[in-house]
């Protein structure tokens, strides 16, 4: 149950990243701030259990599911909306390998042994896997 809450957070400040991000790629939301925080907490309680399953491609499936829930409180055309996603998700698609890679230097130990296994997460990032 602690992963499960430690996870769940980790997703909810994940996608309050994404909220902030939207707000200044985007701009104006349609729905209130209390309507998108209940949004946000139900889509991170969901996809935190479906994360816990560890099934990546279902992981995959849920974070475009949730992305999309929250990308359509914005008033913007859909290309727009696309674009907004696809640029969040390229920026952690790269951000997170260079932090984990930038970590282990500082650490000191890049690689513990000869396998690393990078695989996708609700959240969208890549988490780190050792084997």
């Amino acid at each position: 149950m602690a992963l499960y809450g430690i996870r769940l957070l980790i997703n909810i400040f994940d996608l309050c990243i994404f909220w902030r991000f939207l707000e200044v790629f985007i701009g104006k939301r349609k729905t209130p701030v209390e309507i998108s925080i209940v949004i946000l907490l139900v889509c991170e309680a969901a996809g935190s259990i479906i994360n816990l399953k560890g099934v990546n491609w279902l992981n995959l499936i849920t974070l475009a599911v949730i992305l999309g829930i929250f990308i359509s409180q914005y008033e913007r055309n859909i290309s727009t909306k696309m674009v907004a996603v696809m640029m969040y998700m390229g920026l952690v698609v790269v951000a997170e390998p260079a932090g984990y890679i930038i970590y282990r230097i500082f650490v000191g130990k890049l690689v513990t042994n000869g396998c690393v296994l990078y695989y996708s997460v609700c959240n969208g990032a890549f988490s780190c896997r050792f084997g």
